[in-house]
């Protein structure tokens, strides 16, 4: 019997080691739509690149670290986009959405040598202010839900905090021309008010492993969960 109960804790232990955040978790297999996000780098570099990012372990701070929980923005096939019609679906954020009506291009560029191309997918299923593809300056389409940007989880990483002068924090507020600092005011700043950093509205830059940019705004915060969702939110 002891040792049966052993096994058993041990099994316990070994799961809830292993469970992730559900909005860590990948779309199962089973998950699919005429259009999904281009697949990411199954070894994506986590030490190096550019990330939208949740700042983790802020009670950490003092001890001189915290953990970065790090994000890749979904990208889209053009012409998948383009050729969608009534009744075909598309994966945005993990959900599946049907195409409610004919999809057109709409152009917002504002100069002539430049592209601003703009799709916007009305859905049989109810959501707030729609979904739309819009021109990256790439072959590729970015998805925006509302105000947000769907991402995609790819890894964690634990990073020292920034002590050089050469690491900037920029601070996006509404409205007005952004500001930029240096560490101290980055370590004091996470201190003081650490829920502004999350995936949706927060960017890092990590060279070898370090810390070497942030930046921030107070909007948007993405999905909206628990009881304040709506039910027409997507």
């Amino acid at each position: 019997m002891k040792r049966i109960l052993s096994v058993l804790l041990s099994l316990s232990i070994l799961m809830a080691c292993g469970a992730a955040p559900a909005e860590e978790t990948a779309p199962a297999a089973s998950v699919t739509a005429d259009v999904m996000p281009i697949p990411l780098d199954p070894e994506p570099d986590l030490e190096n690149g550019s990330f939208s990012v949740n700042v983790e372990d802020l009670d950490h701070v003092k001890d001189g670290w915290v953990t970065l929980a790090l994000y890749k923005t979904d990208h889209y096939n053009r012409e998948q986009v383009e050729s969608l019609v009534p009744g075909q679906t598309i994966l945005v954020n993990g959900e599946v959405y049907t195409v409610a009506s004919d999809v057109e291009a709409r152009d917002e560029s504002w100069f002539e040598d430049e592209e601003s191309l703009v799709w916007d997918i009305e859905t049989e299923e109810e959501c707030w202010d729609g979904i739309r593809f819009q021109t990256n300056g790439t072959e590729t389409l970015t998805a925006y839900v509302g105000d947000w940007i769907p991402v995609t989880f790819v890894g964690r990483v634990r990073v020292s905090l920034p002590a050089s002068e050469g690491f900037k924090f920029v601070v996006y507020p509404g409205g007005e021309e952004p500001e930029t600092f240096g560490a101290d005011e980055f370590i004091r700043r996470l201190r003081e008010d650490w829920s502004v950093y999350n995936q949706y509205n927060s960017d890092a830059v990590l060279e070898d492993g370090k810390l070497t940019y942030m930046s921030v705004s107070g909007y948007p915060h993405g999905p909206s969960t628990g009881e304040e969702m709506d039910e027409d939110y997507c």
